[in-house]
């Protein structure tokens, strides 16, 4: 019975702290994963400047051609999720993407953690009766 308890209790302290470690690298994995791709759409953009400098105004059909061209070469490094209108809420749909993806990443550490506050405390109520 005390081995029940004493595994109960280990497992109450393991698993939050496994729930932390897991919930750190996900969260530093799409961290890196949009740093990078945001630093690929800077060097894309980079590029297209550069090769537009000291060029004449090519007309507005042209430059339209040439926009949409550009806009495509970087929608492919990171879609876009939103229009031109929503510009003006940017703020509250920023905080609210980032609380659905806080809560969308950190439901499986949740989850374990709750499970190894579960063990936990049925290990110390059965380490009360020995």
């Amino acid at each position: 019975m005390f081995a029940v308890a004493l595994t109960l209790i280990l497992l109450g302290a393991l698993l939050p702290l496994c729930a932390l470690a897991w919930a750190w690298r996900v969260t530093k994995r799409e961290h890196d994963d949009l740093r990078d791709r945001l630093a690929r759409v800077g060097k894309v953009e980079l590029r297209q400047a550069r090769d537009k400098l000291g060029k004449p105004w090519p007309g507005a059909a042209e430059y339209e051609k040439q926009d949409a061209r550009d806009r495509a070469e970087t929608d492919e490094i990171v879609k876009p999720r939103r229009k031109a209108w929503e510009v003006t809420y940017i703020a509250e749909f920023t905080r609210t993407d980032i609380l659905a993806a806080a809560l969308d990443d950190l439901r499986g550490p949740a989850v374990l953690t709750a499970v190894g506050v579960a063990f936990g405390t049925a290990g110390s109520a059965l380490s009360l009766w020995l």
